[in-house]
């Protein structure tokens, strides 16, 4: 361009009606308005009436939803429970990708959640096997297992199979177990990539096909070691929301909910750290029951209790740790050299009545001793005045 040449808008000075320019590079905010207005919102129910209350009537199409838990924690039962839930009492036909250890045994768990017991189900129980088949009918067309241990399984791959079997059954489910492991197309390359990367790329990839097709997906990602190996994990909703690592692509994710270890009662909470619907930060008190592979809500009233609980036991919690610090500063200060309680209280900064607290129990287990020591006072009388030395 010449510098006689003026700089020119290729939107802003086009001959077309503003109806036909390519409003992807700029877009007014009243056409940004209309368009969210003509969007239409599907609603994909939820299984748990809280969380449901907390998203304002659940899961939106188009949106990428991850659960992260511990190992064991119950992620691919949530999974599958949501994605049932979803085909009986929604226009949706689901398809899951699992892969938790014995793939096989995961069709077991439609059954467990009807009550099949599946041990009965191992050693042949007839009545035990009808019930299951009984249960099995009733998603046999609207609910598909993609087999994760063929050879080229991949995301993409799944969404192909997929398609031709949704037809007039409504918007399409999709669930992923886990986004560790399970790659978009090509997993030799993928593999090569780091792990925070790798992760990244899929949820991007997934969430370009969900807007594509108008569907939802559930993700599965399990926790980072460093985050449920911590005893305050059920405390702290920041410590939980790893996925690998402490890895969660902001642009990617739009619900993110962690399901906390279970506490001595087993309650436990789903915290919703991140979320675009409704319900960021909401504690939704659940309970898990392992043998029906079964998750449903607590009792009424007993989050609110435990949110208390947590919340005297996070105060307490703090204010011990506190104490330590403090306590630990007096011990250094002490080491360091001999003072009486009026000094060590104008060097720690701590009221006198609490370092003369600290004095006696250091005392008593033997960790200080007091020795007069001949001082003057302020007007240069000789005066003796109990010290306190660590004890050698």
């Amino acid at each position: 361009m010449s510098e006689k040449e003026p700089f020119t808008s290729e939107v802003m000075h086009d001959d077309r009606p503003p109806s036909e320019i390519d409003t992807r590079r700029l877009i007014r905010p009243s056409d940004l308005f209309e368009e969210s207005l003509a969007r239409k919102v599907t609603i994909v129910p939820v299984p748990l009436a809280g969380l449901g209350k907390a998203l304002h009537g659940g899961f939106e199409t188009r949106r990428n939803i991850v659960m992260a838990a511990p190992a064991g924690g119950g992620k691919t039962a949530l999974l599958v429970q949501c994605a049932a839930h979803a085909v009986l009492h929604g226009e949706f036909f689901g398809v899951l990708a699992l892969k938790d250890g014995d793939q096989w045994s995961d069709g077991t768990r439609l059954a467990q959640m009807v009550g099949v017991d599946r041990f009965q189900l191992r050693d042949g129980d007839p009545e035990s096997i009808e019930r299951a088949r009984e249960a099995m009918r009733r998603y046999d067309e609207r609910l598909m297992f993609y087999d994760v241990t063929r050879p080229g399984a991949s995301l993409n791959n799944m969404i192909e199979l997929a398609k031709p079997w949704v037809n007039d059954r409504g918007h399409m489910l999709l669930g992923t177990d886990s986004i560790h492991v399970f790659p978009v197309e090509d997993k030799k390359e993928e593999t090569k990539m780091p792990i925070y990367d790798r992760i990244g790329f899929r949820l991007e990839t997934l969430h370009e096909q969900l807007g594509a097709l108008d569907a939802v997906g559930i993700t599965v990602g399990q926790s980072g070691r460093a985050s449920y190996g911590r005893k305050r994990e059920e405390d702290n909703a920041d410590l939980l929301t790893a996925v690998s690592g402490g890895h969660v692509a902001e642009n990617t994710v739009d619900v993110l909910i962690v399901a906390t270890k279970p506490n001595d009662d087993g309650l436990r909470f789903l915290v919703i750290p991140k979320s675009r619907l409704a319900g960021q930060n909401s504690r939704i008190p659940v309970r898990y029951d392992e043998d029906r592979s079964l998750w449903s809500d607590a009792e009424p009233g007993e989050g609110v209790v435990e949110a208390k609980e947590q919340r005297a036991k996070e105060k307490g919690r703090l204010k011990d740790e506190e104490e330590r610090k403090a306590t630990e500063a007096l011990i250094a200060i002490i080491k360091k050299r001999p003072d009486t309680v009026i000094g060590l209280s104008h060097t720690s900064g701590r009221p006198r009545p609490w370092v003369t607290i600290k004095i006696d129990e250091l005392h008593a287990k033997g960790l200080i001793h007091l020795e007069d020591e001949a001082r003057k006072d302020a007007k240069g009388r000789a005066i003796s005045v109990p010290v306190w030395t660590w004890a050698p």
